[in-house]
């Protein structure tokens, strides 16, 4: 490979830009950014980063290339006006690849082979839950989606069912799509002395035990269940856990009718909800408290199930989309739709201390299977295959 000859994607590390830098899309290109400055294709790589938005540190001095965009665009004529002005900010450089981190983001005009990163199908996949004017605004973005991904030279999908969906709903043969799954940081199995937890719990005011829950409160999240679950609990007098809620959340369109119903429940009380938690305290965070619940119906990946796992919480989730990759045999699966199943993993976890043990010394083991080298290794691979071809058709 050329020295500067492919392009990285890297806007999703941008504060400002679409909100993915405190998305799992941010947190993506973050990790594999970080293997790949590190690896044998280093001197390779070219990152794109939005003029209008601060450059990343992270590759503040590395090969940059610039584009300019009308950030304050709706999403729908944001990637309509991308396409066009991407594909011209590219095709002033002579790259052999350019690897898009999200199909969102990416330009089908791009005159040079390119290779996409494909987080979910969630939109298509689980359509139903949204409202009629978000499927609307979807239905107008996936036209455009639909030939970016058929113009790739190669889909990576995070998940095997993530690539299942893109064979779906897309018609995407399976031998032009790659599946690299992500991965967990080490820092999330580091060792805490218990001091450390209480000193944790005091700084975020929360009780001696507690359950967790990270994420978005958007519909497929299904995290409605949790606070049925709770109600339930009161209702019939029992110990009912304390729910430390961690994300940015405030500003989503589900949250008033979020708060409508906890309150409607009786239940705030038991809840507190800690807004964005910087990823520095995410392990002990995860670590603190006593259980993990993630009820959601769909998930490209399921990426806070593996965090808990390597912080050595036990998990309840449920059993659908591509949790089962990700969790294995080391959780307790409940029905998305039942909140009694979740009252009993809750109840079984606070009675059965080797059940307890059990599920930490596997979700520990489960986690290690992940890293986020072998996620930049397999991504190589990709940029490998993709340029061979190219090589082959050329000569």
């Amino acid at each position: 490979m050329t020295t500067q000859n492919i392009l990285i994607d890297a806007r999703a590390l941008q504060e400002g830009f679409k909100a993915h830098k405190h998305r799992g899309i941010g947190y993506y290109a973050q990790r594999l950014i970080t293997e790949l400055i590190t690896s044998e294709v280093a001197d390779d790589l070219t990152f794109l980063q939005e003029k209008r938005l601060p450059t990343d540190e992270l590759i503040l001095e590395k090969h940059l290339l610039y584009h300019s965009s009308f950030l304050h665009l709706p999403q729908a004529l944001n990637l309509i006006e991308t396409q066009r002005t991407l594909s011209k900010v590219i095709s002033t450089r002579k790259f052999s690849l350019v690897h898009y981190l999200s199909h969102f983001d990416a330009s089908f005009l791009t005159r040079c082979p390119y290779i996409v990163s494909v987080m979910d199908t969630i939109t298509l996949s689980a359509k139903e839950l949204y409202s009629f004017p978000q499927q609307i605004k979807y239905n107008i973005l996936h036209k455009y989606v639909k030939r970016t991904v058929h113009r790739a030279a190669m889909l990576i999908a995070i998940s095997e069912q993530t690539k299942k969906d893109i064979m779906k709903y897309y018609g995407i043969p399976s031998n032009k799509i790659c599946v690299v799954p992500l991965a967990v940081e080490e820092r999330y199995s580091h060792h805490w002395h218990p001091s450390d937890v209480v000193n944790f719990r005091s700084k975020y005011g929360l009780p001696d035990t507690f359950v967790l829950y990270v994420g978005g409160i958007d519909p497929r999240k299904n995290i409605e269940i949790i606070f049925k679950a709770m109600k339930a609990l009161v209702a019939t007098g029992q110990t009912c856990p304390f729910l430390a809620f961690a994300g940015r959340v405030a500003d989503q369109c589900e949250y008033p009718n979020m708060m409508k119903i906890i309150r409607s429940l009786g239940i705030e009380h038991l809840i507190k909800f800690l807004g964005y938690v910087p990823d520095d305290d995410l392990p002990l965070l995860y670590h603190a408290s006593v259980a993990f619940i993630y009820p959601s119906r769909y998930e490209g990946f399921g990426l806070p199930v593996l965090q808990a796992m390597a912080a050595g919480t036990p998990v309840i989730t449920t059993k659908l989309s591509s949790i089962p990759e990700v969790a294995g045999d080391a959780a307790l699966y409940i029905d998305p739709d039942d909140p009694a199943t979740l009252i009993q993993a809750l109840q079984a976890l606070q009675t059965n201390n080797n059940l307890r043990s059990s599920l930490i010394i596997s979700g520990k083991q489960q986690a290690a299977k992940f890293s986020w080298k072998r996620t930049a290794n397999e991504t190589i691979n990709v940029y490998r295959e993709v340029l061979n071809v190219q090589k082959k058709n050329e000569q």
